[in-house]
């Protein structure tokens, strides 16, 4: 039975560096596809029998992450407790919905844990997940816009969603993926953000 370790870190080493080649296929001329904004962000990671199962990079206070994919083309506020949330990726022999919403779901309770008020993100348009997006309270912010990658200029759809009064329901989400995981085989060790929600009635 594999053990699926969930953690968050702020190293990004070798592994992520070579699934996020992976997941991203692009320009990388030094080889690597690290940039100037790992070092500064909180990885979220998912570990199969020790090995890169799954990760995500929040970058907090991200307003030079937004100027260097988007020129002048998209602001956001300069304030201490907004994040971006992306490179969102799965190895391909755990590639399915449950690891990548658990990635999410930790990613945005990490926001709750930590005081963050927004979260922001970005999705190609037309993408088959928009729906799974929405469920989880992201909204459009302004129109698509060309984004500066690796993997080429291509559109993105910014998001935004708020933190306030959305914990529960996202610690249940992620109570119920680890349930389908555990079904599926995997033995669990959340190294993650608490789970636990209000059970008095009204409460959510």
């Amino acid at each position: 039975m594999p053990l699926l370790e969930l953690l968050h870190t702020r190293t990004f080493d070798a592994e992520m560096d070579l699934l996020r080649q992976q997941c991203f296929p692009g320009s990388y001329p030094t080889g690597s596809s690290k940039d100037p904004f790992d070092d500064e962000s909180i990885h979220i990671v998912a570990r199969a029998d020790g090995r890169l199962a799954g990760a995500g990079r929040l970058i907090p206070r991200p307003v030079a992450f937004y100027r260097a994919v988007f020129g002048g083309a998209i602001t956001i506020p300069d304030e201490p407790d907004i994040l971006y949330f992306g490179r969102v990726m799965v190895a391909p022999e755990h590639r399915g919905h449950d690891l990548f919403e658990l990635l999410m779901l930790e990613g945005l309770l990490y926001a709750c844990a930590f005081g963050f008020q927004r979260v922001f993100g970005g999705m190609r348009p037309g993408r088959v997940f928009r729906s799974f997006v929405d469920e989880l309270g992201y909204r459009d912010f302004g129109e698509p816009q060309t984004a500066k990658l690796p993997e080429g200029a291509r559109l993105d759809q910014p998001l935004v969603t708020e933190t306030e009064g959305r914990r529960d329901s996202w610690a249940r989400r992620k109570l119920a993926v680890l349930a389908r995981l555990r079904d599926k085989g995997y033995d669990i060790l959340d190294n993650g953000c608490p789970v636990s929600v209000a059970t008095d009635e009204g409460a959510g």
